[in-house]
């Protein structure tokens, strides 16, 4: 009696119709991973595994800048210990500070403070500028603030009483007047490998089916491994370089408090149209994010906001926090969500280990004689480019 083995086709992997591979702009792909990419003026090899932050060669815009009106408004939290204020009612106010001047008060806030050695933490969101801002505290007395902090570069302070209060509450706006937007960067990557490892029987296929499975895995493998590494940065971290990815601190946190999908949506699209010329961004976020997308239409493989905005819901987003001062974890009822500018990807033709032959045998090297099994790897080169100047993220409460 004689068994008769049949050979099924290996499964079709294909890569998610909607990633950020597939909305990136004008994505080049080379079958040369050696090949170099001219970015104003300066050669980059991805192989020389060097990072490139180019600064723009052209003069920045100057421009009307808004006043910015009234500062935000405070949170703040009492605590009975970490300070030497004596147990009261405490008032603060926040004052914004640009090149040109500064911003109105913002509105008054008070707390209740009941130990002899308290302290009150004040922190507010960050007003939406196109130009660099500090800001002032004033506090104390109600009805009476004076300055107790200027400077200030993040979007929180603690008043534990050391300060004597100096300094009264501005009355006029004088921030307007000219300003100039930062120059325009462009970030390439530290470059990395997608790589997808495949086992299989050797009593399976031909050799070019072999090469053929391990070939469309890594396809399928790229665009969520493009966004881990883009949302977390894992291996530009571990190289040591200074480049920027979803997560780093330089991420300018629109609100630390969960807020709705569509308010979120709407503060990321605000924030795109005021960085740098008020050009087109693209909004990442987690694929959880999906069930709100009745705000957003799909044309191909690219979903846009009524603005235009590209929106990516990642499968290699995790929804953390930033690394900037102050931004707190997402509860399991939240997720964090980022704008950027475009995104160019860079994608290498995936190479297939051992060289397997169009037809004909198995190579022998590809071979584990130990349970008869075919090893095949394939790899390729990825490497990502996009203008730094614009980077912002928002706490979001999951759609439901």
């Amino acid at each position: 009696m004689s068994t008769l083995i049949q050979a099924t086709s290996p499964p079709v992997l294909v890569p998610p119709d909607i990633s950020l591979v597939r909305a990136a702009r004008d994505p080049l792909r080379t079958a040369d991973p050696t090949e170099g990419r001219w970015i104003n003026g300066i050669r980059y090899t991805p192989e020389a595994n060097q990072p490139a932050w180019v600064d723009d060669v052209c003069v920045s815009a100057t421009v009307d800048l808004r006043p910015l009106g009234a500062g935000p408004t405070p949170v703040l939290t009492p605590s009975t210990t970490g300070g030497t204020l004596a147990a009261g009612t405490y008032a603060y106010r926040i004052v914004v500070v640009n090149a040109n001047g500064k911003s109105l008060p913002g509105p008054e806030v008070t707390t209740v403070t009941t130990g002899a050695t308290g302290s009150v933490g004040i922190a507010w969101i960050p007003p939406l500028s196109n130009t660099p801002v500090t800001y002032e505290v004033y506090g104390r007395t109600t009805g009476a603030e004076l300055r107790i902090a200027t400077g200030l570069t993040s979007p929180a302070f603690t008043d534990t009483g050391a300060v004597t209060p100096a300094g009264a509450l501005p009355v006029v706006d004088t921030s307007a007047g000219l300003g100039y937007y930062p120059p325009a960067t462009v970030l390439e990557w530290y470059p990395y490998v997608v790589s997808w490892d495949d086992r299989c029987s050797l009593m399976s296929w031909q050799a070019r089916d072999y090469a053929g499975r391990v070939r469309r895995g890594v396809e399928a493998a790229t665009p969520q491994a493009v966004e881990r590494e883009f949302n977390a940065g894992a291996r530009t971290q571990a190289a040591g370089t200074g480049n920027i990815y979803l997560r780093h601190a330089r991420c300018v946190v629109l609100s630390n408090t969960a807020v709705t999908f569509t308010r979120a949506l709407g503060a990321l699209e605000q924030a795109i149209a005021s960085c740098g010329l008020g050009g087109q961004g693209m909004i990442h976020l987690p694929a959880l994010a999906t069930p709100d997308f009745h705000q957003i239409e799909r044309t191909g493989n690219i979903l846009r906001t009524s603005r235009g905005t590209i929106v990516v819901p990642g499968t290699g987003y995790d929804g953390l926090q930033p690394a900037t001062g102050g931004a707190t974890a997402p509860a399991v009822t939240e997720f964090w969500a980022y704008a950027t500018g475009l995104v160019d990807i860079r994608l290498a033709e995936p190479e297939v280990f051992p060289d397997w032959p169009a037809n004909g045998p198995v190579p022998a090297e590809a071979i584990d004689r130990a349970d008869n099994s075919v090893v095949a790897r394939a790899k390729r080169f990825a490497l990502a480019s996009w203008d730094g100047q614009c980077h912002f993220g928002i706490k979001v409460t999951i759609p439901t």
